[in-house]
């Protein structure tokens, strides 16, 4: 069993999806600068759309007949594998089936390269599969994903600050927004039940997905 405490992050799964976000990362910098972006931003935008509508669409593990459909095959994969258990600061546990990370890795190599291009894509990816696909609490399942964006993160802004100017400006302005809905929104998480939080955070993904498409679209 793995047993994490004080914190909400599953370290011993981000630091599995770090082996593909960092370099795909790294790759997706060096691509950006080369490859159109309005193409890029379009898909990107399309599959949050999709990943929203799969979230909200998708059956709960509550709600899969043993035996039937992907509920089964992802509790046959994720099965053996031990358990996972995390006590948070304040006095909350989570338990759950440790996750099948190979395919996690694959999914977060995806996610780092589209963030390297076009530097978002990564968290909306993780955040969904760690739900999905690994059946992690919603709380448990962003936390980790913020945690991997912001180590990955931190190899692609390396590379686009070399290889171009950038935008100070801009990067002050979004620090306080960053840090305030980071806290807040870590603090709300805590009294948002599990089935409400995993609609919701479809409901915001297609949201962005639409600001998304119609900022490329309507210009």
């Amino acid at each position: 069993m793995n047993y994490v405490r004080q914190g909400v992050v599953d370290y011993a799964t981000a630091k599995w999806l770090l082996l593909g976000a960092i370099p795909a990362i790294v790759v997706g910098a060096v691509a950006a600068h080369a490859v159109p972006t309005t193409l890029l931003t379009l898909a990107f935008g399309v599959g949050l759309l999709a990943l929203g509508a799969f979230l909200v669409l998708h059956d709960s593990p509550e709600e899969c007949v043993p035996g039937e459909g992907e509920g089964a095959f992802l509790e046959e994969k994720n099965a053996g594998r031990g358990e996972t258990t995390i006590e948070t600061a304040d006095g909350e546990s989570f338990t759950y089936e440790t996750c099948w990370r190979p395919p996690g890795i694959g999914l977060a190599t995806v996610g780092g390269f589209i963030t390297g291009l076009i530097s978002a894509g990564l968290p909306e990816i993780t955040t969904t599969q760690l739900i999905v696909r690994c059946r992690l609490p919603p709380r448990v399942a962003i936390a980790t994903s913020v945690f991997v964006l912001a180590v990955a993160a931190l190899a692609g802004a390396a590379v686009h600050a070399l290889a171009a100017t950038s935008v100070w400006y801009v990067v002050a302005w979004s620090i306080p927004g960053v840090l305030i809905g980071g806290t807040v929104g870590t603090r709300v998480g805590k009294y948002v039940p599990s089935e409400i939080m995993e609609p919701v955070l479809g409901v915001v993904f297609g949201i962005v997905g639409v600001i998304v498409l119609g900022s490329e679209l309507l210009v």
